[in-house]
């Protein structure tokens, strides 16, 4: 299930429904990070759903999305959550992925 929110959000990243996107984000960044799906990059790489491009759509969406957050003057509680949610998920896949080769360098860089 996880995937195919993911695969969804993939699809219609950007589109004009940008509260339901934003809520179907949050609610896969929390799914994400608390599911425990894996444990470590082996684990990962031996997913028969989760790819790698997988993993550098999700750094490429949310990483704007977070610096978007943060320089808006109107931030909403909700703006607040998404952020929160989406940061922690950043970070995870920071943690998992950085050291190895597994995603560009420059792809974690804040312009």
């Amino acid at each position: 299930m996880l995937y195919k929110l993911w695969r969804f959000l993939d699809v219609y990243c950007g589109n004009d429904a940008q509260e339901a996107f934003t809520s179907a984000l949050t609610l896969f960044c929390l799914a994400f990070t608390r599911s425990l799906w894996v444990t470590s990059f082996e684990e990962f790489l031996k997913s028969p759903l989760f790819e790698r491009k997988d993993v550098v759509g999700l750094v490429q969406m949310l990483r704007p999305l977070i610096i978007d957050i943060v320089l808006s003057p109107n931030k909403t509680v909700a703006d607040e959550f998404t952020m929160h949610s989406a940061s922690v998920l950043l970070r995870l896949l920071h943690e998992l992925f950085a050291v190895k080769d597994f995603v560009d360098p420059s792809a974690w860089d804040i312009p």
